[in-house]
């Protein structure tokens, strides 16, 4: 696991921690036959007095396991990017990438369907995270394809 260096500190590192979470029972006790959720964090690794200790920075969002298939990845990355980048960290594309390796980085084609369907539900959409997030897909496409 490779970590990302914040800050110029050597000794605080940071890294995206996965929690797969299974769901359980419902308030009515009957079992829920959903699959499990994938939970995203940015965890900071620290030392205090010789010994590895973690914190969580920031919670970058969920999603099913059975979206992951069905390529339900925008509204996941809509709101892990404005999180990543409210951090204002210098490693944001280490981030993403991180976050890539288990919940791919959506294609623009998949963000104008995304907000074609929202549009269709009568659901108001922020353009300027859509266009935010389309931002950060062209610049992750254009470096892993060169």
């Amino acid at each position: 696991m490779s970590k990302l260096r914040i800050c110029g500190h050597y000794n605080r590192v940071m890294f995206v921690r996965w929690e797969k979470r299974k769901r359980g029972k419902t308030r009515w006790g009957k079992f829920r036959e959903e699959s499990p959720v994938l939970i995203a964090r940015l965890v900071e690794s620290y030392r205090v007095d010789g010994s590895s200790r973690h914190r969580t920075i920031a919670y970058l969002g969920s999603i099913r396991e059975e979206s992951l298939k069905k390529n339900y990845v925008v509204s996941f990355w809509l709101d892990a990017w404005i999180k990543v980048q409210a951090l204002n960290l210098e490693s944001e594309d280490d981030i993403v990438h991180k976050i890539s390796k288990t919940v791919p980085v959506p294609t623009l084609e998949q963000i104008q369907s995304n907000i074609g369907v929202m549009v269709g539900y009568g659901i108001s959409i922020d353009r300027q995270k859509y266009e935010s997030l389309g931002n950060m897909v062209l610049s992750y496409h254009q470096k892993n394809n060169s």
